[in-house]
C-alpha cells in the first residue's frame, strides 16, 4: 500500500488498512494478515502497529533499488485480535 504525499496525514492510510483487514476477516479460512514495510519507515510502522500488527522479523537486503538495498520488516495481525480493536473510525459501509 502506498499513499501519495498529497494525501498523507488525512487518514487515508488508516482507512485503507482498516478496509483491507475488514475484507480479510470476511474470508472464512483467513485468520491472520501479513505484510512487510521498509525498515526505517516510522510513520508506516506506527500505523500498522496501531492497527494491531506485530513485528516478527527483519529481512535484510530484501529489495534492491538502483545500487542500494533496503531491509523489510515483516509484520502480522491476528484477525481475532483486530476484531476487538477500535481504531476510532466508526463503522464504514461505503
Amino acid at each position: 500500500m502506498y499513499v501519495p504525499d498529497k494525501f498523507r496525514k488525512q487518514g487515508v492510510g488508516r482507512r485503507l488498512i482498516e478496509e483491507a483487514l475488514r475484507y480479510a476477516r470476511t474470508r472464512a479460512d483467513t485468520t491472520i494478515t501479513q505484510l512487510t514495510v521498509t525498515a526505517g519507515n516510522t510513520p508506516a510502522l506506527s500505523l500498522y502497529e496501531s492497527a494491531g500488527f506485530v513485528q516478527f522479523g527483519t529481512e535484510p537486503f530484501a529489495v534492491r533499488i538502483g545500487t542500494e538495498y533496503v531491509s523489510k520488516v515483516h509484520m502480522w495481525c491476528s484477525h481475532s485480535l483486530y476484531a476487538h480493536m477500535d481504531l476510532g473510525l466508526g463503522d464504514r459501509t461505503e
